[in-house]
């Protein structure tokens, strides 16, 4: 979600990275979804393919997939977890970490993140989970209640969101500070108190901080109160790992 060079350098500065993945929905930078539930056969082994023929030897922990899509439908618990193997065997052909993050439909049927609380209860070797906090929200906007996961993430994409009213639409902002007004936009941010429910479980997690380029300025201010609010819940930062 950047717009030049200049900003990933903003951002390595500020956060001094220890471990490097991609998002493939933006790295891939193709307007076709990548339907890996929804697929057929030939289609989703042409996904991974894709996917297996960009990152060959390119240096990343992990890759990012969703799983499912943003309204794709839930396929059967048989097609789930096979699917999930074939997951598994290209994170070992890749040697990287393939990370799920579950989309919850905007506005719709609970479809996504909700489908995957109720479907999944275990992942295979080299599959992770990501909470998106936003599809944390709108799963309670379409069940009334967050689901409970039988899992708990191994990664977070913490962010406040920009929404406008009426609309699917948002923006990533920075959490946990004060954001500038603007007309037309509320502003929605996950408590911190509420990340325990996604990460019941995991010892170590990692907490991707999302912005867009708009809300640059404030990102250092922003990691200053989330490692604030995150210590006081009682959460640890790992600063044996340098990077």
């Amino acid at each position: 979600m950047l717009r030049d060079p200049d900003e990933l350098a903003h951002l390595r500065r500020e956060l001094r990275p220890a471990s490097l993945g991609t998002h493939w929905p933006l790295y891939a930078s193709d307007p076709r979804r990548l339907d890996l539930l929804t697929a057929d056969e030939a289609g989703f082994q042409a996904a991974l393919e894709r996917i297996a023929a960009s990152l060959t030897g390119v240096p990343l922990d992990y890759v990012l997939v969703h799983f499912p899509e943003r309204g794709e439908p839930w396929p059967s618990v048989t097609t789930v977890h096979r699917r999930l193997a074939h997951l598994a065997t290209l994170a070992a052909r890749l040697d990287l970490r393939v990370v799920l993050e579950p989309k919850e439909a905007l506005g719709g049927s609970p479809d996504g993140l909700c489908a995957f609380a109720r479907t999944v209860d275990a992942l295979p070797d080299g599959v992770e989970l990501c909470v998106d906090v936003s599809d944390w929200q709108t799963a309670g906007d379409n069940m009334g209640q967050r689901p409970p996961l039988a899992m708990g993430a191994a990664q977070i994409h913490l962010h406040a969101r920009h929404v406008q009213p009426g609309g699917p639409f948002y923006r990533h902002a920075a959490p946990w500070v004060d954001l500038p007004p603007e007309a037309g936009w509320t502003v929605r941010n996950v408590r911190p108190a509420e990340l325990d429910g996604m990460v019941a479980g995991v010892r170590r997690v990692r907490v991707c901080i999302e912005v867009v380029h708009h809300y640059l300025p404030l990102l250092a201010p922003s990691i200053g109160a989330v490692r604030r609010d995150l210590s006081a819940l009682g959460w640890r930062e790992d600063t044996s790992v340098t990077g």
